[in-house]
């Protein structure tokens, strides 16, 4: 009987660990704008961290905070356009070879309809938050309601 009573608890746990894993990062860690962590930000919903990034208690929280960063790189770094804006957010540097903030743009661009040196037209912002987390969780994305309630809550 004990055996039998293991098996139901301990087969759909193992399923349910295996699932998780499957999800990118940033999806697992309620981050999908994989916002690196950094203890001088106090951002509604972080947990804590999980390697160099963020951890947030919900979903919405990420993505309250991923639009709250863009909107810092517009209005207090004046970034507007797909190259500046990677530029900052994904640098290519040596210690992160991976990151090749020049493709970023072009994918970011591509999305948006406009070059990469273009501004990003207000109108876009929303936009251009679905195409970074799509980018960064490798095409895995939070629901379209989520997204919506995140940059609502950004925006206050």
């Amino acid at each position: 009987m004990k055996t039998d009573t293991l098996l139901l608890i301990g087969i759909p746990a193992i399923l349910f660990g295996v699932a998780q894993m499957s999800k990118p990062l940033g999806m697992r860690n309620n981050n999908p704008f994989n916002i690196k962590y950094n203890p001088a930000n106090d951002w509604v919903g972080q947990t804590g961290q999980a390697g160099p990034f963020a951890k947030f208690d919900t979903m919405v929280h990420g993505i309250r905070a991923g639009f709250k960063l863009l909107n810092t790189y517009k209005t207090k770094y004046g970034l507007k356009t797909p190259l500046e804006i990677t530029s900052r957010y994904a640098p290519t540097h040596p210690e992160e070879p991976s990151n090749d903030h020049l493709a970023y743009a072009q994918f970011i661009a591509g999305r948006l309809n406009i070059g990469i040196n273009d501004t990003i037209p207000n109108s876009k912002w929303f936009k251009l938050g679905e195409t970074i987390t799509h980018y960064e969780n490798g095409g895995k994305v939070p629901s379209h309601a989520e997204m919506l309630k995140g940059f609502e809550l950004s925006q206050g």
